[in-house]
This record gives structure tokens, C-alpha cells and sequence, in this order.
């Protein structure tokens, strides 16, 4: 059932009712063709995620990751550690089978798989920071501590409004350093025969990373795509090129919206020109 605030929302955006309902009458032919509770199906999807998982697990270059982030990300290394233990790996695993499907040629890519999922995972943890700062009985952290120590004494002090100069500050170095990963997640599309569900993951995850930047609903209330937005990004996007012209506009928005209070901050900038 669809609340009154998310009916409010569509209303504020005519343009985009059309695309909702498109979208929806594609999802609900596509979800009776599909028979997932069919023995078979169920079977493929089990020996699947059995084989994702183990090939994470087992993985020879790095320690478990409970074990090894048992305390809070100190340094921004530390972060794309975690990052690629959590994602990253995930993203090699689907690059081999994309290999063995054909769908991609070059095994050098798993490194751009990688930075691909590195990017989904970064989104997360800043679009996430409210729900893993409230978590009981203890905060998750998983900003770097080298970036928001420059800002606030305790990462929970984003919280209050009296820091939301400091608050915004940091939300933007953490957007720009997730931007670093932009170049690869394009180059890896781009190597691709069939990548319709990777263009609309990538867009949709750069999307949100826009929407976050110098917003301070991040630390208020969150911050998700309009659902009318995505159903027209879904629409409007059938080619590599239309991949290349959305980044842009997501781009120039953040663009628009820049925003650095301290000399440090304005250092790492160099990512944001450079995408």
C-alpha cells in the first residue's frame, strides 16, 4: 500500500507518472513469466550463491573481515579494504562469470569489477550513516575515522544541528572519494556485450551518490531516488551512450552543489574534476 508522503512526492513530479506505470506493468509481466519456486530454479539459485560466497570466504589474500575490522575504519586504505572485502570480491566472482558466459572477454576487467561494487558499497555507507549511527546497542562506524576526525571529536556529533556546517563538509569528501571509482565502473560497462542490469545498477548508484552530496537529510531524515526517477532513468536508458550523458547530468548536478569549508576538503576535489 502506497503511504499519503510517497503519493505526495509523485504528485510534486507529473512528468514522471508515466514512467512509473510503465515500469510497473513491465515488473508484473516479467514477475509471472518467472517460476523461481520450481525445484530446478530453486537449485541453480542455491548452487550459486554457494559457489559467490565460497569463492569470497576462501579467498587467499586477505583475513575474514569480522576479524580483521573488529574495530572502527581508522584510515581511508582501511576503508577500500573493507570495501573490497565486503563488495569488491563479489564483483571479481561475477566478473568470472561473466567470462564464462561469454558476456565478457577480458579477464583483466575483474579489477574494474571490482571498483564497480567498491562504488555500490561506498553509496551505501553514506546513504546508511543514520541507520548504523542509531544501531543498538552499539553505532556501526564505517566512515573513515581520517576523514571525519577533521570535522567532529565523536562521529555521533554529526547528529546535531549545531555541526551541520561540519556535517556537510565531511558528506562531500565522502562523496568525492567514492568518485574515484567512476573512471573503472565506466570502462567495465563499456566492456561489456550485455550489461543493461550493470548500466542501470551503476546509474542508480551514482544517482543516489548525487542526491546525498552536500545534503543534509543524509543525517536527518535519509535520502533515497524518487521512485518516478528511476522508472524514468529505467525508460531512458538503452545505450552506453545514454549510460555516458546520465553520469554527466549527475555529475554537473553535484557540480552545482559544491561545496568544501576546509583547505583539506578542497584538496581531494582533484577526483571530482577529474570524473
Amino acid at each position: 500500500m502506497v503511504s499519503v508522503g510517497a503519493v505526495g512526492e509523485i504528485l510534486k513530479h507529473p512528468d514522471e507518472i508515466y514512467f512509473l506505470l510503465k515500469l510497473k506493468m513491465v515488473l508484473s509481466r516479467a514477475e509471472k513469466q518467472m517460476t523461481p519456486n520450481e525445484p530446478h530454479w530453486k537449485f541453480c539459485y542455491t548452487m550459486l550463491y554457494k559457489s559467490i560466497r565460497s569463492d569470497i570466504i576462501s579467498h587467499p589474500m586477505f583475513p575474514p573481515v569480522d576479524t580483521h575490522f573488529r574495530n572502527a575504519v581508522e584510515t581511508i586504505d582501511d576503508y577500500d579494504e573493507y570495501c573490497h572485502h565486503v563488495a569488491g570480491l563479489f564483483g571479481i566472482c561475477l566478473s568470472k562469470l561473466f567470462n564464462a558466459s561469454g558476456k565478457q572477454q577480458d579477464p583483466a576487467l575483474e579489477n574494474l569489477s571490482n571498483s564497480l561494487l567498491m562504488l555500490f558499497q561506498k553509496k551505501d555507507i553514506i546513504e546508511d550513516y543514520l541507520e548504523d549511527i542509531n544501531e543498538i546497542p552499539k553505532p556501526r562506524v564505517f566512515w573513515p575515522r581520517e576523514i571525519w576526525s577533521q570535522y567532529v571529536n565523536k562521529i555521533e556529533d554529526f547528529k546535531y544541528e549545531e555541526n551541520s556546517v561540519k556535517e556537510l563538509g565531511c558528506l562531500n569528501e565522502m562523496v568525492t572519494d567514492a568518485l574515484k571509482h567512476t573512471g573503472d565502473c565506466l570502462n567495465h560497462m563499456s566492456a561489456l556485450k550485455d550489461n543493461a542490469a550493470l548500466q542501470l545498477s551503476a546509474m542508480l548508484g551514482f544517482g543516489t551518490l548525487a542526491l546525498c552530496y552536500n545534503n543534509i537529510q543524509v543525517f536527518k531524515a535519509g535520502v533515497k531516488l524518487r521512485p518516478g526517477l528511476v522508472a524514468k532513468i529505467v525508460d531512458r536508458t538503452t545505450t552506453m551512450s545514454d549510460v555516458y550523458n546520465a553520469f554527466f547530468e549527475f555529475a554537473s548536478l553535484m557540480k552545482s552543489k559544491e561545496y568544501f569549508p576546509i583547505f583539506r576538503a578542497k584538496a581531494r576535489i582533484s577526483n571530482f574534476d577529474k570524473f
